[in-house]
């Protein structure tokens, strides 16, 4: 999820510097990105790059607070302040991605047994309108799979258990256009962060 979140994030600043967004828009939109990220649990391991993303984020927001009141010695400060946050929380991904090689689902594989599949939900969405989306609950057998469809950039998916809040470890990630599919084996409910920087389709099937 923290992934997906700083991705978003850098896609609302990128949105702002290009005036596609205003700076108050750009303050609103990180606001909402982080109650997305709060309402999350978060593991002991990711709380430095948690505690370090969001101080960030909330530092961008006040920034463009200031600004939006013409506080520009104030905002300037602000982002001294982000840069500060920003590079701790680099420099955790970077001990993050060192501690584990592949990024996909714990327990995922590129293929399954399943005879026949059954469609349980499909999303569909653009990360150009919804930073991230949080779908519904879906229960599924030992058997099932995500299917994907990505056009633009990059695509993020991430598991959760829906009784627990916890994310299954691992995420779903593609910086190009394209689709795939990931086959996943233990039955549950769960629900999904997907994140996209343009249009994207996702779908589950339940597998027998």
């Amino acid at each position: 999820m923290l992934a997906i979140a700083g991705a978003s994030y850098a896609k609302i600043v990128a949105q702002v510097s290009a005036q596609a967004l205003t700076v108050r828009e750009g303050s609103y939109a990180i606001g909402q990105l982080f109650l997305n990220l709060s309402a999350v649990e978060t593991a002991a391991c990711a709380q430095p790059g948690w505690d370090a993303l969001t101080l960030a984020m909330a530092a961008r927001a006040h920034a463009y607070d200031h600004y939006a009141e013409g506080k520009t010695a104030q905002a300037a400060a602000d982002l001294r302040e982000e840069h500060v946050y920003l590079a701790r929380y680099e420099a955790w991904r970077k001990a993050q991605a060192a501690e584990t090689p592949k990024p996909t689902p714990q327990g995922a594989t590129s293929s399954s047994a399943a005879g026949a599949w059954t469609v349980v939900q499909v999303w569909e969405g653009n990360g150009a309108d919804v930073a991230v989306k949080r779908t519904e609950s879906f229960t599924v057998g030992t058997e099932w799979r995500i299917d994907w469809i990505n056009q633009s950039a990059y695509l993020g998916i991430d598991i959760y258990d829906a009784a627990s809040g916890v994310k299954i470890p691992g995420f779903i990630w593609s910086e190009r256009a394209g689709s795939d599919t990931t086959f996943m084996h233990r039955a549950g409910t769960y629900y999904l962060a997907i994140v996209g920087s343009g249009l994207w389709k996702v779908d589950v099937q339940d597998g027998r």
